[in-house]
């Protein structure tokens, strides 16, 4: 009888067990525990393809994000929640399968959240979610290596492009992260989650339930073509970069001219895209798809790209790679300043024989209310204007305004640095063909190839500082800084990152002649550099930050340079010239950044 009786326990528990492993992958209902999340944060609504998503062979439904409380510098402000609890399930299961992320960092192993599992009988289980081992950052470095996880149950499903991420040469990405159900054979009634309270603050997009040996499904989200993160070797060898321009609403918009503006290093940010590389002013068109191909571009740079068309507001994507993925840039309509009520300027561009200029880059650099002036960022305004085939545009923006300040970059003329009235008159700006300045830079009478100088307005007040820009010596050592604004003073220097093997090339005061003139600075010799080292520490010795950067700017140029801080707390920087500078410290910042710093557009 005994042996009937555990036979038959036997019997059952295996039908049990059976029974949990036959039942297809079911996806729990999160619609009603989403909330506000980082997703909302960067401003692309469609970069989430909502519903019933397919990812790692895994189904999800997605309808927002789960954001849970975390002590990163980001929720000071916009704390999330605690604790998510009573998520419905009513299954038996073995794995629960997350689709997720992390907001920040934190050490590798450290507890981000822990998920109560309440079975049907009452009693209770916990799973644990560890970054490192389970999930990272959502933003996750491009092109830069990272330890794998520590999980192998855990691995990236769900990899997407972005502007917003491609600022700090990074990508967006979730995890597929499968966790083992400590008690399979009960029903589970319900799960509740519960934040440790740690820097890493988990990101849930999904969750499904089912047997540990399911059946992989297709997936809905197609696979990168490039690795992420992207190591492969760079040589500078052409690629064409891609991409297609569509609506906010995601209609392919054809004929939209896509321009390369800035190019930049690996592992650098948005605010270093130079302005004087011979890549800056590539150009194309799209196709009646919205799909365009960039001239051959060398392969180890990234490229700050602006679409611009008619009846859309132009935006400028983070930094295009001519060998990964192609990108995506969504336009947003572009009302009659009359239909919105909002205040406006108008501008007409010129040249000086009076022809209209298409396509002549238009940068919002200040703005003038009763209250005031105010500078630094584009004030509310887009990033960038483009004029169109008459020349001409529309800068507006929702808060009141009196007056625009504005820089008209044209190709083959001098940009124009200029204020504009918040007025329906149409104002028209001419612009001129500008001056020449140029000289050649020597070290022991033998000319320097490849490296860069600069010039600044002299005249730091920004109600008429003229700008900043750079130029690169030829194989003669000779530059030239062609359609500089005429007549003005400007701060010479050579730009001390590119000069520090060699020496220095302290400032000097430099003039511009006037219209269609040149001015030679004859030729210019470097000095030994200097150079700056220092060790930082905490008050009373705790650890210091991780990613901790020093940066030290010039008083009298426009240059500054980031140097890294290592465990003992030194840096050191070389080939300085002599002068008054500043010291910054910085961390890796937490919160995506778009700006970019005041620049001109000489060519």
């Amino acid at each position: 009888m005994r042996i009937t009786k555990w036979f038959l326990l036997a019997l059952a528990a295996g039908c049990l067990a059976l029974t949990v492993h036959g039942e297809p992958m079911a996806t729990l209902d999160l619609h009603a525990f989403v909330g506000p999340s980082p997703v909302d944060n960067i401003g692309t609504p469609w970069l989430l393809a909502h519903g019933r998503q397919v990812l790692d062979g895994t189904p999800f439904q997605v309808d927002g994000v789960i954001l849970l409380y975390a002590t990163n510098a980001v929720q000071k402000s916009r704390p999330a929640r605690t604790n998510v609890n009573d998520i419905p399930v009513g299954k038996a299961f073995e794995r629960l399968h997350l689709l997720a992320s992390s907001q920040s960092t934190s050490p590798d192993g450290t507890v981000m959240a822990r998920i109560h599992l309440r079975y049907a009988d009452g009693s209770n289980a916990v799973v644990e979610v560890r970054y490192g081992d389970h999930v990272r950052t959502w933003f996750g470095p491009w092109h830069k290596p990272e330890a794998p996880l520590g999980d192998p149950n855990a691995r990236m499903a769900w990899i997407i492009q972005n502007s917003g991420a491609a600022t700090t040469d990074d990508y967006i990405r979730f995890f597929h992260v499968a966790l083992t159900n400590p008690v399979p054979g009960k029903e589970v009634r319900s799960l509740s989650l519960e934040s440790n309270k740690r820097a890493a603050g988990l990101m849930i997009l999904g969750m499904s339930v089912g047997p540990a040996e399911a059946e992989r499904l297709p997936d809905t989200q197609p696979a990168p073509k490039s690795p992420y993160p992207d190591l492969r070797p760079r040589t500078g060898e052409p690629a064409r970069g891609e991409g297609i321009v569509r609506s906010r609403a995601g209609a392919p918009i054809a004929g939209a001219r896509v321009r390369v503006m800035g190019v930049r290093e690996f592992n650098t940010n948005y605010s270093e895209s130079r302005t004087d590389d011979p890549a800056v002013g590539a150009e194309t068109t799209t196709d009646a798809d919205g799909r365009f191909i960039l001239p051959p571009l060398p392969d180890n740079r990234l490229y700050r790209v602006l679409a611009v068309a008619d009846g859309f507001e132009p935006f400028t994507h983070g930094g295009a790679d001519p060998k990964s993925d192609p990108i995506e840039i969504r336009l947003a309509p572009l009302a009659a300043p009359d239909a919105t009520g909002n205040p406006f300027a108008h501008l007409r561009v010129v040249s000086p024989e009076g022809m209209l200029l298409a396509g002549t880059l238009v940068e919002p650099q200040g703005v003038a209310t009763d209250a005031g002036s105010s500078w630094g960022g584009p004030q509310g305004f887009p990033e960038n204007y483009v004029t169109g085939t008459n020349g001409e545009v529309v800068l507006t923006r929702k808060e009141p305004f009196t007056r625009i300040q504005v820089r008209i970059c044209a190709p083959g003329f001098a940009p124009a640095h200029i204020w504009l009235e918040a007025t329906t008159t149409v104002q028209t700006v001419a612009v001129s063909a500008g001056s020449t300045l140029r000289g050649r830079v020597l070290k022991e009478g033998q000319p320097l190839a490849g490296v860069r100088v600069g010039v600044s307005g002299s005249n730091r007040s920004l109600e008429v500082y003229a700008g900043q820009y750079e130029a690169r010596t030829g194989s003669d050592g000779v530059f030239a800084f062609e359609h500089l604004p005429p007549n003005i003073a400007w701060s010479f220097y050579g730009m001390t990152d590119s000069l520090k093997s060699y020496g220095a090339l302290p400032p000097r005061i430099a003039q511009s002649a006037g219209e269609g003139e040149t001015n030679d600075l004859g030729d210019l010799t470097v000095v030994p550099g200097l150079r700056l080292a220092g060790k930082i520490q905490t008050r009373h010795g705790e650890p210091l930050p991780e990613n901790l950067k020093v940066r030290l700017s010039f008083n009298n140029s426009w240059d500054s340079r980031i140097a890294g801080v290592d465990a003992e707390g030194r840096f050191a920087f070389e080939g300085l010239f002599q002068g008054q500078i500043s010291v910054s410290m910085e961390v890796a910042r937490l919160a995506v950044e778009q700006r970019q710093p005041q620049r001109g557009c000489v060519e």
